[in-house]
């Protein structure tokens, strides 16, 4: 079946063939049709294949009252009209369906936050109801503090009888605690743990990895108090001869 061009007589195998000439060589659609919209009363085109033609746009087709209901918001009570083919009508805006279902109206509602005592500062504070009884603190420091409290050592769940102290020995525990200092030994700094912000540490002048013995390595004038900026320092020195001549000798550190 052959198709004819209304304007210049050519034929085509093909419908869409014939559209696609007239449309290039006339200027014209033939699958449009023109028609009056139904609000404004403006002729405009549509095609027929895609549209229903009753109105020329969007905005007109929401300015027509076809099948548009008035009814109240049953949240605000404001009067708002709407389209029961597209929505239920309950309320005028997003943000009244929104409040509506939050808070106390809310059909989930169970009381809200419930306020809570820290049991490290002892600040109030709110909770959520579903977490309000594990929440025991204020906030992420607080818990730090807690956790480090109730979860170290042997209130830990992983705890498996501590350290034999094996690297540093067994007596390295009891002695780091009688010989650390308040303050950073390291000449000219003096740092006490406050203004480094973290603990001071105990350092082996001669390390401990030169003795048979580790509880050897724990005498007195071989240990020094470091913050941790010059302990990491020292430790630094240390290792850069990986194969040193010969380790200090434990006379030397004696005669200090």
């Amino acid at each position: 079946m052959s198709h004819q061009c209304p304007e210049c007589g050519d034929t085509f195998e093909s419908e869409k063939g014939r559209n696609l000439h007239h449309y290039h060589k006339h200027g014209s659609s033939l699958v449009t049709d023109t028609i009056v919209c139904a609000n404004c009363g403006d002729e405009f085109e549509y095609y027929s294949g895609n549209s229903n033609g009753v109105f020329c746009s969007r905005s007109c087709l929401q300015e027509d009252d076809i099948g548009r209901c008035e009814t109240s918001c049953d949240y605000c009570g404001d009067q708002f009209e709407y389209y029961p083919s597209s929505e239920p009508g309950n309320y005028c805006s997003a943000s009244c369906k929104a409040k509506d279902k939050t808070g106390k109206d809310a059909p989930n509602w169970g009381g809200g936050a419930v306020k809570k005592t820290c049991v490290i500062c002892s600040n109030q504070f709110s909770a959520k109801r579903s977490v309000s009884d594990r929440r025991k603190t204020c906030s992420k420091s607080c818990l730090g503090i807690l956790n480090s409290d109730q979860l170290s050592g042997k209130n830990h769940p992983r705890w498996k009888g501590g350290s034999v102290g094996i690297a540093y020995g067994r007596t390295w525990t009891t002695v780091r605690g009688e010989v650390k200092g308040d303050v950073c030994q390291m000449p000219g700094c003096e740092k006490t743990e406050t203004e480094s912000g973290r603990a001071l540490h105990v350092h082996h002048q001669i390390p401990v990895r030169y003795f048979d013995n580790p509880d050897d390595a724990h005498f007195e004038k071989n240990l020094i108090t470091l913050c941790a900026e010059h302990h990491v320092g020292e430790a630094g020195l240390e290792n850069r001869d990986s194969k040193p001549i010969r380790p200090p000798l434990k006379q030397e550190v004696n005669a200090q």
